[in-house]
């Protein structure tokens, strides 16, 4: 029996409303009433087993409604605790009400006192795209910082950075070969490197000329060292111009020219 046939019986005759009554008893609603209880049923059995639990009717109301809760928990998280593992793909999990060409979609984390922070993807169509993170904290006060599709970083509305400024700053900011020697370049645009080099005795007082590693800017700042020969000795490490030192080494004792290996390590600014 059709739904269709089953409303129009009800409107009819009125005498489905009822139930099963005392008489010969209709085909057509007998199974339709067994339909519909034992499709309902088997819908629910099925969600158990696809979990991979076995669903008979030997279980009882208790123990269906047990299997029945976990078969439908399984795979996602508590609303507290648990753990997220594998890859994972978050859509939509929070939408800020804008207007006209800007949407904005992501995470917000909440903390106590009404404080939170907030991951998202910000468009504004025809313009660009950005990952935002915004802080929001005591006394009103906000911190918002994003990074746009062209390359350019921001604090709020005023830009500071682009990929030009990324790249002079944090590409080739160190170099070194094993223990001989290294350089590194800081964002401010200080400089330092060392290594180690030997002295010659040969050289005399004017000290062995040793090339640095890389070649300092405006400002060669400062030079020095430390012994690592076998024998005690004095070092000193003379700064000569922009990219050389000169190492002298005498013995501590007699004061004399003594052959050795020096440790040295200069300050200095980068080259504009």
């Amino acid at each position: 029996m059709s739904d269709d046939d089953y409303a129009n019986a009800l409107a009819t005759n009125g005498s489905f409303v009822k139930g099963v009554t005392t008489g010969q008893a209709s085909a057509k609603q007998a199974n339709k009433t067994w339909r519909q209880a034992t499709l309902m049923a088997a819908a629910v059995a099925q969600i158990i087993a696809d979990a991979g639990s076995d669903i008979n009717d030997s279980l009882t109301q208790e123990a269906i409604a047990s299997l029945l809760r976990v078969s439908l928990l399984s795979g996602y998280l508590p609303l507290a605790g648990g753990t997220l593992t594998g890859d994972t793909t978050i859509k939509g999990l929070a939408s800020w009400s804008t207007t006209g060409n800007y949407t904005s979609n992501g995470l917000i984390l909440s903390g106590q006192n009404g404080n939170i922070v907030t991951l998202r993807q910000n468009e504004t169509t025809g313009k660009y795209t950005q990952l935002a993170i915004q802080v929001n904290g005591y006394n009103s006060s906000n911190g918002y910082f994003s990074l746009r599709n062209d390359g350019t970083f921001w604090s709020g509305t005023t830009q500071f950075a682009d990929r030009t400024w990324v790249t002079n700053n944090f590409s080739d900011t160190f170099s070194s070969s094993g223990n001989d020697w290294f350089w590194m370049k800081f964002p401010s645009g200080v400089l330092i490197q060392g290594g180690n080099a030997t002295y010659s005795a040969s050289d005399g007082t004017t000290g062995t000329k040793v090339t640095l590693p890389t070649s300092f800017g405006a400002q060669f700042i400062i030079a020095v060292g430390n012994d690592i020969g076998s024998n005690a000795n004095a070092v000193t490490v003379m700064r000569t111009d922009a990219s050389t030192i000169h190492l002298l080494g005498r013995e501590v004792t007699s004061g004399s020219l003594s052959d050795t290996v020096i440790n040295y390590f200069c300050v200095g600014t980068a080259p504009s």
